[in-house]
Formats: structure tokens, sequence, C-alpha cells
């Protein structure tokens, strides 16, 4: 048998192993990858199987990574150099992960993609917003994202009141009120956007437009000249981005392949298949614990904790799998989890999680308040004043955290995206 040809010993080009088959051919390419390994120091071996379905394959889905890594283990997104000398990128089998798995024909539903944004990760990042989310937080700034399906929104610091919209409503649900601005019947709109292109000041639009993965990457890799000087990359938030596993966990697989850093926001409240699914190709994953207390919990976001907490619980357990990063984060909202008994109760359960997670308090915001009456939603801490990041009582509960969790990395507000 020819294993290695000559050559220089810094250049390992190609090799030839004879067809030999059972016990005797699995020796044969045993030696072959240890003297690649030890006696030519490669890091990193590639072995292309051609057969009728691998060429089938290959030309239905070109994007798929055609290649598994033998050997010594690189990180996720490592870019290695084959025998052919073409870049190529190491592709990490993972369980419960599909391999080549694809949804290219799926939709979601995703209601804004925020650009240069420096929160939520690290350096310059785009953000996709995926619509539809199962809790209801008091305290969310992002009701756009509740509902999973497109919407009407209308500004109305931006309705002049013309009545332009009434007579293009198909449901007649656009009132003119004389002396006031227009008056929509938000609980019967359809959101067929009939009325969106007749108001001459810009004050409707649809939140909501179907992608697919790729449709979703495309828009992401518009930006990749910043992540690459950085840093950046890209995060899927919402909403709740599990709602759509499917298409969140191949955007993200192609911005792995592509050597985009990936991020999620989410609740975790979600079948754990599906959060496995999706957090296996993200570099970091940050998770929202909003209080310890099940009851309380449910009176605050409309669902129990149960979940949240068992699956908080495996993403710790996998990651010596999974490589990533966990950021578990405390949103502190005034009188509802802002506690010091509620803070120390939570920092104690990340504190005993495996794998030690990070911990982020997030101090509360009320940014997105305007926003429910865009959708005629009210929301239910209107008046609550944002919380600046270097509050006294902030930091004391940044402390707390720390003494409660002396082993875990503990920070406050942007703190958390100075990674790695």
């Amino acid at each position: 048998m020819t294993t290695i040809r000559d050559m220089p010993l810094d250049c390992p080009e190609a090799t030839y192993v004879e067809p030999v088959y059972k016990e005797a051919g699995m020796r044969n390419f045993t030696n072959l990858v240890r003297t690649m390994l030890n006696d030519y120091g490669v890091y990193h071996v590639q072995f292309n199987t051609i057969n009728k379905q691998t060429l089938i394959d290959a030309k239905a889905h070109p994007e798929w990574p055609g290649t598994v890594s033998i050997g010594r283990t690189l990180p996720s997104g490592s870019r290695t150099t084959s025998s052919t000398g073409q870049s190529t990128h190491s592709k990490h089998l993972r369980p419960g992960g599909k391999e080549g798995g694809s949804v290219e024909e799926k939709k979601a539903i995703v209601f804004d993609i925020g650009r240069f944004r420096n929160t939520d990760g690290p350096g310059i990042r785009t953000i996709l917003f995926f619509k539809g989310c199962p809790l209801r937080c008091l305290w969310c700034s992002n009701p756009f994202g509740f509902s999973p399906v497109p919407q009407l929104a209308v500004n109305p610091v931006k309705c002049t009141g013309c009545g332009k919209c009434v007579p293009a409503c198909p449901q007649g649900r656009n009132t003119l009120v004389p002396g006031e601005k227009i008056q929509v019947d938000f609980s019967a709109c359809q959101g067929c956007g009939a009325c969106v292109p007749v108001c001459p000041s810009g004050a409707r639009m649809i939140t909501g437009r179907a992608y697919t993965a790729r449709e979703l990457y495309r828009e992401a890799a518009k930006d990749a000249a910043f992540y690459r000087k950085g840093g950046g990359g890209v995060t899927l938030s919402g909403g709740e981005v599990l709602l759509q596993w499917e298409v969140a966990s191949e955007t993200l697989r192609l911005c792995r392949t592509n050597y985009i850093n990936t991020c999620i926001e989410t609740s975790a409240f979600a079948p754990w298949a599906h959060l496995w699914q999706v957090a296996q190709y993200c570099h970091t994953v940050f998770v929202d614990l909003k209080h310890m207390d099940s009851e309380k919990h449910r009176e605050q976001t409309g669902v129990p904790n149960e979940l949240i907490l068992e699956n908080i619980q495996k993403l710790c357990q996998a990651l010596p799998q999974w490589g990533g990063r966990v950021i578990v984060r405390l949103p502190l909202i005034p009188g509802c989890n802002d506690g010091a008994e509620d803070v120390a109760a939570a920092a104690r359960f990340v504190g005993s999680l495996p794998n030690r997670p990070e911990i982020n308090l997030l101090p509360y915001h009320n940014l997105g308040e305007s926003k429910y009456g865009m959708i005629g939603e009210t929301c239910a801490l209107s008046g609550l004043e944002s919380r600046k990041g270097r509050d006294p009582k902030l930091l004391a509960l940044q402390e707390l955290c720390q003494r409660c969790a002396p082993d875990n990395r503990v920070s406050l507000g942007g703190d958390a995206i100075a990674l790695e």
C-alpha cells in the first residue's frame, strides 16, 4: 500500500490508499491518519467521499459542507486547509443536530433587522427580530414581537389625520374623528396592508415579513465587512426565536459556515430539542431568567418557569459538547423582581449550574413603551422610569450576585458584551 507520496515533509499535498476492506482496511485507514497527524504535524485531515448520492446532494444543496473532521478537534468555525490547498470549514456533528439538514423552503416571520448595533453580543452586530412569543412579560420592550403574524402598526406622531386610509381599508377599520387623528380597530384588523401605500406621511407599516434562512443569511452578510473588522456578527432575537426554530437553526448554520459570529436571545420556554438544535450553532446564548418563583413568574410573564429552569440546566450541562457560551440574564424590573431575595435566589441557582455560566444584570429601560399604542396594546408598566447602569442599587445587586455565585462572572448591563 502506498500511503504518502514523495513530497516535502511540511506540505503533505495528497495521499493514495489502495482499496482494502474490513479490518485490514480500517487498520490502513487508522495508520494513514496517525501518520498525517503525528509524523507530518497536520492539524486537520479532510476526506472527500464521492458517490452517486453525494453528488446528487451536492448539486441540490451546494451550501452544505462536504467534509467531516477527523483527528484533533478544532474550535467550531475554524478555518483550515485541505489536501488540495483550498480553504475549508471544519464541521462538527453534535447530539441533537441533523447532519446537512435543510429547511430551504420554510419561511420565518421577522419584524425588524437592526444594523450596526453594539449590544447583545461582541462587536458590531446585525440583529434579526423574529416574530411571535409565548410570554407576555409586563416589561417587554418589543411588543411588535407578540403576534406570530404580520400586523399593522400606526405611528401617531406621523399621522396627520388626512383620512386617505379610511376608504382604502376593505374591512372599514379606520375611522376619522373630527378634530382628532385616525382611530384604528386593531382587534378586527387583518393586516392586509391596503392602507399602507396610501398614507402620505408614512405613518403606517406592516410589521413582519417572511424570509427563508438563506434570505436572512444574505441580509446578515451585507454587514460582513464590519464583522471582520470589529469582531461582530449576527444575533437572533425576538419575540421568541425558538418559535421558528427550524429557520433560525438553518440561518445560524449558514452564518457559522461562513465564519460569522452567532448569538441568540431566548426565554428558553420551548422544547429542549428545539433549543438544542438552535444553540449548537451559536457562539453565545443569552437566556433570560425572570423570576425563581414559578407563581410570580406566571403573574409577570403569563407562563410558569419550570421548563425554563430545566432547559437552562440542560444547556449548561451540554457546554463541553457544544463549546459555546451561556450568559444568564436577570432583567431587573422595579417592583417585580429586583428585590434582594429575588436576585439572590436567581444567583444561587445559576451558581449551582455546571460549567459556570455567566450572569448579566439587565437594568430596566422603557424605550419600547411607545410601541404598544402603535399596535393597539397597552403597556402595563407605563410611566416606569428607566434605570441607569451605574445606579447604586444596581451595583449593590451586582455585589450580592457575586457573593451568591462566587465562581461565576457577574456583569452589569452592557459589560456582558466584553466577550472572550
